[in-house]
């Protein structure tokens, strides 16, 4: 069962990656040069999620990454699309 929800998360994140243009995190109330810290403060609290910690001794980075971003979520930043 999780494997399978896995492939498919897989699967769906790399089409959309494949259809995706280019993206920028944004907040309302913060600079762009806030982002890099509030990125690197829930990089670092999702490292010790034990589920993410093995994900990523597995070599898998996607947990990581989608831990990541809905951490950034969570402080107030969105990604909205950029036009090419």
């Amino acid at each position: 069962m999780y494997a399978t929800r896995l492939i498919g998360m897989l699967v769906g994140a790399a089409f959309l990656v494949g259809c995706a243009s280019s993206t920028e995190w944004v907040h309302p109330r913060k600079s762009k040069d806030a982002f890099t810290q509030d990125y690197s403060r829930c990089e670092n609290t999702m490292m010790l999620d034990p589920k993410v910690q093995a994900a990523t001794a597995s070599g898998s980075k996607f947990m990581l990454q989608v831990s990541i971003e809905k951490c950034l979520h969570k402080e107030g930043w969105m990604q909205v699309e950029q036009p090419n």
